[in-house]
């Protein structure tokens, strides 16, 4: 029994030895996690969840990197615009580790990295809103595009250096500072005055070029609707004429022909008549001895 006894310490310190040789000899991968393993002055990253096992401290060390999506949020900055208008912003964005062995040797921690991007983002906001004017910035699609391009600028200037990448950049607030509120919407009123009185006038010179044109074609189309009135006129006058010579020339024959075309229609009904030979229309059924005397 007192050997039993005496062995039970020894057992214990040989387990404990055990485990934290366990302990000093693996590391444990987590969702979300990477691992940046230096072995003898190399390092290699390990990205794959569950246990592995490592050389004991000092030879080899293992340094967990938390691999989430971060988030940063700015503070409100007035910057001025490329027409010098004044514009107070706040910018918030989201990032994550694309490469945590060039996060690791470049920003260190998290808390590093937050306070060493915060400089880079606000560098990016400014020079980003520099170069938009006041009408880019509040147009329909103006916002999108700021954000857009602020997106591309961060990870230009990151992505390639850091082993992060920038997926989110959205203006949280845009405003005027109220000391340059009235003088910013004083010169917009005026601006906008400017620029409708140039849009009626441009409006007026294309009605009154519009109507010079019509006016222009009306004449034309009337003077060449009279030019053929007078021709449709002066054929027909020389119709008529040929006509009047023709019918002088056979008058004799036409009046002829009207009046047997009256003596059928008489003739059609069975009614007696006593006439007067030369009586008009029935003078036709006369000799025509005068016209042989004549000829």
């Amino acid at each position: 029994m007192e050997n039993k006894s005496s062995k039970t310490p020894l057992i214990l310190c040989i387990i404990i030895c055990l485990i934290m040789l366990t302990a000093m000899c693996s590391y444990t991968v987590g969702q979300s996690q990477a691992v940046v393993l230096t072995s003898l002055g190399k390092q290699s990253v390990e990205l794959r969840p569950g246990l592995h096992f490592k050389l004991p401290w000092p030879i080899s060390k293992a340094e967990k990197i938390n691999t989430k999506r971060q988030i940063f949020n700015g503070s409100a900055r007035d910057i001025p615009t490329s027409d010098n208008i004044l514009l107070s912003s706040q910018i918030s964005a989201s990032w994550r580790i694309t490469d945590p062995l060039k996060f690791r040797n470049s920003l260190g921690t998290l808390t590093d990295a937050q306070s060493n991007l915060k400089s880079i983002i606000e560098t990016s906001q400014e020079t980003i809103l520099r170069s938009k004017s006041r009408d880019q910035l509040f147009s329909t699609e103006g916002m999108t595009t700021t954000e857009k391009d602020l997106l591309e600028d961060l990870n230009d200037r990151i992505q390639n250096s850091y082993g992060i990448s920038f997926d989110f950049v959205g203006i949280t607030s845009f405003s005027v500072p109220a000391a340059n509120s009235e003088t910013i919407l004083s010169r917009m009123k005026e601006e906008r005055i400017k620029e409708a009185s140039i849009i009626r006038s441009e409006a007026e010179s294309t009605a009154q070029i519009m109507r010079n044109e019509a006016d222009s074609k009306k004449a034309k189309i009337l003077a060449e609707a009279e030019a053929e009135a007078r021709r449709k006129r002066g054929t027909s006058l020389v119709t008529i004429i040929e006509q009047y010579e023709n019918h002088l020339e056979y008058s004799d024959f036409i009046l002829f022909l009207k009046k047997l075309d009256a003596l059928g229609e008489v003739s059609r009904y069975d009614t007696t008549l006593f006439l007067d030979p030369k009586t008009p229309i029935y003078d036709v059924l006369q000799p025509q001895n005068n016209t042989s005397d004549k000829k």
